[in-house]
């Protein structure tokens, strides 16, 4: 896989440009990840090269998010379509459609079972989240990538992006959980 710093619709022109390439990631206007087989990759490096595009190969077991990864997909979607889904008054978004899920539990299992041969819808996600009325965005996982990609995609000083990684390993982990939850403190209404 490999991640390109350029617009999303330049991306998609490359996409159609190259062969055995998909882009896998939809990431911020600015930001989306090519998957493929190692040649396929290697391709579109040289292609970003080429347009003076910012790239960096992600040391990945698979190409996924992608149809080379559709072994896994028939497993996967057995087991999904197995388990109990209740859907819940909080809307969850899901990355094959950048959409909450629907209602229906068949319909979000099938939804859910396409995750791993689809392209992730990161940047809809988020335009979609901000239409909902959310303004603030904690990331939770290593590092802050996914914050950056936030502010990339709403550029606004109306959000308030958190990331509880925030040090990358650096500090404390718990010295960074409490620097999110005091800001959070600081956001709730009637903390000031």
């Amino acid at each position: 896989m490999l991640a390109v710093k350029a617009p999303i619709a330049e991306l998609r022109q490359l996409e159609k440009d190259l062969a055995d390439v998909v882009l896998a990631n939809i990431n911020s206007p600015e930001q989306g990840v090519f998957s493929g087989s190692q040649t396929a990759i290697e391709a579109a490096k040289d292609a970003c090269i080429q347009k003076g595009y910012k790239s960096v190969q992600l040391p990945v077991a698979a190409a996924f998010h992608s149809p080379l990864v559709e072994a896994a997909q028939v497993p996967f979607s057995q087991a999904v379509a197995q388990a109990a889904i209740t859907p819940t008054a909080t809307p969850v978004y899901a990355n094959v459609s950048g959409l909450p899920y629907p209602g229906d539990s068949r319909e979000a299992a099938d939804l859910l079972g396409r995750q791993l041969t689809s392209p992730v819808q990161f940047q809809p996600i988020v335009e979609n989240l901000f239409s909902a009325g959310v303004r603030t965005f904690i990331e939770v996982g290593p590092k802050s990538v996914l914050s950056g990609l936030v502010r990339a995609t709403l550029a606004s000083d109306a959000i308030c992006v958190l990331a509880l990684d925030r040090s990358a390993g650096k500090s404390s982990g718990m010295l960074d959980l409490a620097h999110v939850l005091a800001q959070l403190a600081v956001l709730a209404p009637g903390s000031t």
